[in-house]
This record gives C-alpha cells, structure tokens and sequence, in this order.
C-alpha cells in the first residue's frame, strides 16, 4: 500500500532548499544555452546564424523524443533518485564538450555543434525529468507544493545571476587574454561542476515520501500512458501555456546578448541589467505563494503573464532610454515568478487527476510532456532568433545594419510581449483548482484503504 499523502504536512525549510539545490544545474545549463549558446555558435564557433538556429532547434526536438522515452522508463522503474544522479554525472561533462572549437570546415563545426548539443540533451533528460517528478512524491499538499517551488525558485535565481553577471565579464577577461574559444571552455566547466555538486545536494537530502507502487508501476504499457495523457484536459492546457512561455522568454533572453552588444554597444551593461532584476525576481518568487492561497495558482499565472508581456512592450516604448529599460525589466522579473512557480506546483496537480481519471499512476510522464513544451519553446525562439536575424540582414563582430538592429530590438521586447500575452489566454482554460484537487486526493485515498 502506497504511504497516506502529506495532506496538511509541512515539509522542512532545509528539505525544501535541498529539492531547490536540485534545479540549480538546470538553470545553469538552460541560463547559458539560453543566453550565450546561439552567440557562442555564431561568432565564436563561426557558424551562420541560420544554422546556428537550425541545430538548436533540431538537437530540441531530439530531446523531446528522449523526453517521452526517460518518463515511460523512471515510472516503470518506481524510483527517481537513481535517475538523477546518473543523469547529472553525464551532463556536466557533455556540457563541457559542447563548447569546445574544432578548427573544422563551416559544415564540420555545424555538424560537431548538432551532434554534441543532441548527446548532451540525452544526459539533461535523465536527470531532469526524473528530478521534476521528485516534486509530486516529496508531498501530495497542492499549496506545500506551490511553496516548495517557490523556494526552488528563489534558489535558482543564484545560478541565473551568477551566469548573466559573471560570464560575460570573464568571457571579456578571459577572451581577452586566451581567446574567447578557450575562455568559453574554462567558464562552462566551472559552471558544470557548480551544477553536479548542487545536484548531489538534492540527492542526499531529499526524501520521497508518496512513492508510486511497484504493482501499479508494472502495469504501465505505451497505451494505457497515451490514453492517461489524453484524457489529462488542464495538463495540456498547461502544456500549452507554458509552451508560449518559454517561446517569449528564450526569445527575450537569446537576443539580449545582441541588444547589449550591437543596440546599445556595451557588452558589460549586460551583467548590471541581469544583476538589477535579482531582488525584483525574489521578491516575485516569495510573493506568488500567498498570492496563490489567496487567488488561485492560475489566478498568479494569468496576472504575471499580462504583466510580463506589459514590461516586454514597455522595453520596445523606451527606445534606448537605461532608466525606462531598468524600470521596465524589473517589473518583469517580478511579475516572471507567477507563471513560472504556478507552473510547476500545478504539473504536480495534474499527476492525482490523471490517476483518478483513468487509474494509471504516472509522473515522470507528466513531467515529460511538460518539459518536452519547454524543450520545443527554446529551440523554436532559437530558431526564430536566427531567422529573424539573417533576415534583417545581421552580420557578425561588426556594427549592424538599422533593419538589424531594429530587428534584434524587436526580438528583445514587442515579439516576447505578443508571445507571453497569447500564454496568458491560454491558461484561461485551467479548470483544476485547489479545492479540486484536495478533493481528488482525498477520493484516491478512500479508494486506495477501501
């Protein structure tokens, strides 16, 4: 018999860091893919920037296949943790291997760049999908488990700034010195190695109380996790959502690079912008939760998507202007926080509504598909960003055009605004609410002891 949920359990404040230490090597690897992989591909690798898009895109997609594949096989196999660790090992050293710079023909390296992005995807998922569905069998509570994201978040907000702060000052630093081929390398595997200690944090603390049943885990084929993920009306409401968001916000922090380089010509503003928005996102972070208990998750995830989407189109009014772009990037990283928290405390939810829907106990898979929305939303925005960019005429290391700056301004606000404002329309459509999902688990129980 599987363990009585945590109901009204609240879980320990270090219990809660050490599952948010788990994220950290995530935000790492996604921060730098996010910001710096397509501009590594383009001006240090050498490759064009629809190719570069290309890659990116393509390596996503492959990821989503082994998304599926790694969610099917961490349900089967009724443990997450085993997973994690031997997932976070392969990653930190692929990570590493993806920046390396062959002195190859332009075909070559493209063809290296694809190959080494798609390998490393495979280690990313072993990790990262299991360790999401750690989420729903540390506690079954719907608001312990908005306030264990919302920790996690917080806590990830120290990989993003160490990353969008100190990377670009030592790629300048150590470019500088060495080479920007060999201060890629050096930053990444410092980075890398940052990201695996965190995850044995993880490893180590965290416990998984609600664990799926050995019996229940057996019984799961392709066919019954189809029909479960069919049936699942607000996971793919939310798959959906969250699909948009990640498209305008890869989109926003792909081309801010670019913006900071070509638009406003100073590459080092960069890290005092990203360095801003720190306190705005933490206060985001620690804000959602009450607002959730008081509003509702999707109440938090439609209001931070309007907001957001406001903040982008405020970037586009203030033409150039610091303090406007200061103002406006501040009120979104704070409003940021309300899809990105709700987010995945409501992926959680979907895990209890699709058992007592159908009677199939699935989690990682949930997970899959949910991250599979993230994986295909920033290889599109990548894809996008390099599209737009060789449309507009874009040239690398040297002054642009005014059709490409005006299209990388584009890239960094008004296209990011439309993009997370259709997010917000969506998730409309979410139809599980709290109350709901308290009575679900307490249906599933009675069944489960009957």
């Amino acid at each position: 018999m599987a363990k009585q949920p945590l109901a009204a359990g609240k879980l320990p404040l270090g219990e809660k860091i050490a599952f948010g230490m788990g994220d950290v090597a995530a935000n790492i690897y996604m921060q730098i893919i996010g910001v710096f992989l397509l501009n590594f591909y383009t001006d240090v690798l050498g490759i064009t920037a629809v190719a570069a898009g290309i890659v990116m895109m393509i390596s996503r997609i492959f990821d989503a296949l082994n998304d599926f594949a790694v969610g099917y096989l961490a349900d089967k196999s009724a443990r997450y943790k085993k997973w994690v660790l031997a997932g976070s090992l392969a990653a930190a050293v692929l990570f590493v291997a993806m920046f390396l710079t062959p002195d190859w023909s332009p075909a070559a390296k493209a063809a290296y760049a694809l190959a080494s992005f798609s390998i490393w995807t495979i280690a990313h998922t072993i990790y990262v999908i299991p360790y999401n569905a750690m989420a729903s069998t540390v506690t079954q509570d719907p608001y312990e488990r908005t306030s264990i994201n919302s920790v996690r978040f917080v806590i990830t907000t120290v990989p993003v700034v160490l990353v969008s702060v100190l990377m670009p000052i030592l790629l300048s630093r150590l470019g500088g010195a060495m080479g920007q081929g060999k201060a890629y390398l050096i930053t990444t595997t410092a980075f890398s190695a940052l990201a695996l200690a965190s995850t044995l944090v993880c490893v180590l603390r965290v416990k998984e109380r609600v664990q799926v049943r050995p019996e229940d885990a057996q019984k799961l084929t392709v066919g019954k996790v189809c029909r479960t993920l069919a049936a699942n009306g607000p996971l793919n409401v939310l798959i959906g959502a969250f699909f948009l968001r990640n498209i305008g916000y890869y989109i926003f922090s792909g081309a801010m690079v670019y913006y900071f380089k070509y638009n406003l010509g100073n590459e080092m503003l960069m890290s005092l912008f990203m360095l801003a928005l720190v306190p705005f996102s933490v206060l985001g972070m620690l804000v959602v939760p009450p607002l959730a208990r008081r509003f509702g998750k999707k109440a938090a995830f439609f209001w931070g998507g309007v907001v957001m989407a406001a903040a982008f189109a405020g970037i586009f009014l203030a033409n150039g202007s610091l303090p406007a772009l200061f103002v406006c990037g501040c009120i979104g990283a704070a409003a940021m926080a309300g899809p990105l928290v709700a987010s995945f405390s409501m992926v959680s939810d979907t895990v209890e509504y699709g058992k007592w829907k159908t009677g199939s106990d699935v989690r990682a898979i949930n997970f899959s598909v949910f991250v599979f929305s993230q994986t295909v939303g920033i290889s599109l925005a990548s894809f996008i960003i390099g599209m737009v960019l060789d449309a507009t005429g874009y040239v690398a290391n040297q002054a642009q055009s005014q059709p490409a700056r005006s299209g990388i301004l584009w890239l960094f606000s008004l296209i990011p605004a439309v993009v997370t404002l259709l997010m917000s329309l969506v998730i409309r459509f979410w139809t599980l609410s709290e109350e709901r999902v308290t009575q679900i688990l307490q249906e599933l129980q009675s069944s489960e002891t009957a």
